[in-house]
């Protein structure tokens, strides 16, 4: 089954218990953005082969990107874009952009939902995944943060003050790939509203909001590059 058939088949909305009173929260999940994802006008599916030609692009050819960024817009308003994510992550770690390779990505689908401006100069993604090895009806994961790119390099610039949980935003960075690097000055990250307003109650201590930071990044800063060159080149 494709990711976003199994979105849109997300209609439980996604509750958990608050970190120190205990009482039930609702946050963004998956079932918000199903009504989204069934009417966007325009999805893409990458089979294993066009997974594995974008990433090898995207990280052994960035360069070619980040020189055109200017001259590019995002194709459309909305847009969905779904891959292979072991593919992807195998590509990684042949580039020798990661040391280790991703065991976890086997069988696992991820997706990226955009949200454009009109100029499609700026955008908003969200991105899901679902592990589905062996299962045909895979429960689907939101990450908590929001992606924002900008074509026009504003980014690499700003400063933002503001605490990562009361809407700062974060970045990522490549210290072993200059292209990478210059790719993520137009990608920043920040956590969604709820999901902000939950780990604020639930961060008790620096070790566990440096975790959360560390691991809520990890977890799709490697997508940025993919879903750049795929989108910016439909």
């Amino acid at each position: 089954m494709r990711l976003l058939d199994s979105i849109a088949r997300c209609y439980t909305p996604l509750v958990l218990p608050s970190g120190k009173t205990h009482a039930q929260v609702q946050l963004a999940g998956p079932s918000r953005f199903a009504a989204q994802i069934a009417a966007c006008p325009l999805r893409f599916v990458l089979g294993a082969d066009l997974t594995q030609a974008s990433a090898d692009l995207a990280y052994a050819d960035g360069a070619r990107l980040v020189g055109c960024l200017d001259l590019l817009r995002m194709p459309a308003p909305h847009l969905w874009i779904e891959w292979n994510d072991e593919v992807h992550k195998r590509v990684i770690h042949e580039a020798r952009s990661c040391a280790e390779f991703d065991s976890g990505a086997a069988g696992r689908k991820v997706g990226i939902l955009l949200r454009a401006s009109p100029g499609g100069l700026t955008a908003v993604g969200r991105t899901f995944w679902a592990d589905t090895a062996g299962q045909e009806q895979a429960e689907v994961t939101l990450s908590p943060l929001e992606t924002h790119f900008d074509l026009r390099g504003e980014f690499a610039d700003s400063k933002d003050t503001h605490d990562i949980l009361s809407g700062g935003f974060l970045d990522a960075t490549h210290g072993g790939n200059a292209a990478t690097a210059s790719l993520l000055d137009h990608v920043r990250f920040r956590f969604e509203e709820s999901w902000a307003a939950y780990y604020r109650e639930a961060a008790g201590d620096a070790d566990f909001k440096r975790r959360l930071i560390d691991e809520s990044i990890d977890s799709i800063a490697w997508d940025a590059p993919l879903f750049c060159w795929r989108s910016c080149c439909c």
